[in-house]
């Protein structure tokens, strides 16, 4: 991405996936004025003890890079506090510094999402594998390194579609009359993305639990 926006989200090639294969970002030394001017990144990644850390990004970077990023949400921050969202699975930011801006390039095997609104259907998939991930961590309550040392072992593209599948079966046990607008909404998404992934030829054929993986 050239310097001309706070930032760019590449589309999938699959339309209606909600979803992204990448997000580009300028961090700016002043604002512009002209678009929504990143000032910092907040975002997890794992450090070389797989330590999994919560890391905060700003202009003329001066840490290491690329940065292996962990599962969670990536925060991009303005000068008046406004925010964008984005959720990963896990990936790469590869990060430049410029005289005026520095960009940053998250990549990952698995989709991006963006979180636009607190009851979009990306949003609540995204909180429901959030809320499954802290359910695991905390069953390995005064163990967390071993849990993060799990989860670095875990390649992002493994954790999207255990997600998925975990999702998926928690829907299938919603009693029919709790069944609204929005779960037929989830459904279809959800069902959509795990059509797209088998007709790819990248279902696996033997699927890990969530609580097998972690």
């Amino acid at each position: 991405m050239i310097n001309e926006l706070g930032y760019y989200f590449h589309p999938m090639p699959q339309p209606g996936t909600h979803a992204y294969s990448q997000l580009d970002i300028n961090i700016y030394s002043q604002p512009t004025g002209k678009h929504f001017d990143p000032i910092k990144v907040h975002l997890f990644v794992f450090k070389a003890d797989q330590d999994l850390v919560r890391a905060t990004i700003g202009h003329s970077w001066t840490g290491q890079s690329p940065l292996r990023v962990g599962p969670g949400r990536v925060i991009l921050q303005d000068y008046r506090d406004k925010m964008v969202t984005a959720f990963t699975f896990g990936g790469e930011m590869e990060i430049t510094n410029h005289s005026l801006y520095t960009s940053c390039q998250l990549t990952s095997p698995a989709p991006i999402f963006h979180l636009v609104q607190g009851q979009d259907t990306p949003t609540v998939l995204v909180t429901e594998f959030e809320s499954f991930l802290a359910r695991r961590r905390a069953e390995w309550a005064g163990k967390e390194a071993g849990f993060e040392a799990r989860l670095a072992q875990v390649e992002p593209f493994t954790l999207f579609v255990v997600g998925l599948a975990t999702i998926k079966e928690h829907m299938q046990h919603v009693p029919p009359q709790l069944r609204g607008e929005s779960y037929r909404q989830e459904a279809q998404v959800i069902n959509e993305a795990i059509r797209i992934v088998q007709g790819n030829g990248h279902w696996p054929d033997l699927l890990p639990t969530l609580a097998e993986l972690l």
